[in-house]
């Protein structure tokens, strides 16, 4: 009898348990990611960005990531682009667009193009920012686009 009964308390605690799992997962998340974000709005030396870029990395890899993931992505491209490393920044930006139909999808689409024009890669910037304008015509980035654009033909 005590053995059913134990059998039985197990089986309800592991149901119980992975019913609180996904809340208490998603609530911790969220306050990673949020104090990440902080640290990243505040950030002005490198040493600053290099320690958001720790965390959204930290924020990427984990399991209960879900659909954050891509945002945990982007960031730590951006903290990449803030440090000047352009081309890991590329890298990063690109794999955010691994996540078509994401929220930031556009901005990574945007920043990609700005890493080609950082990098001195101007046939390339300028195929991406025609290709962003396309897509994103309305975007909020899109007059940034333009005049990106029109500084690249200048030269």
């Amino acid at each position: 009898m005590n053995r059913i009964l134990m059998r039985g308390a197990v089986v309800f605690g592991l149901l119980f348990f992975c019913t609180l799992t996904p809340e208490v997962t998603a609530g911790a998340f969220a306050q990673d990611y949020d104090a990440a974000m902080a640290m990243y709005r505040v950030a002005k030396t490198k040493a600053e960005y290099e320690a958001a870029a720790q965390r959204f990395q930290a924020l990427a890899e984990r399991k209960d990531a879900g659909l954050y993931k891509v945002n945990a992505l982007y960031w730590l491209a951006e903290c990449w682009y803030d440090l000047k490393q352009y081309l890991r920044a590329l890298n990063g930006f690109e794999r955010v667009l691994l996540f078509p139909m994401s929220n930031k999808e556009a901005d990574a689409r945007f920043k990609v193009a700005l890493c080609y024009a950082r990098l001195g890669w101007v046939k390339g910037a300028r195929w991406e920012f025609e290709q962003f304008l396309r897509d994103y015509p309305h975007s909020a980035n899109a007059s940034k686009a333009r005049a990106e654009l029109q500084r690249l033909n200048a030269r």
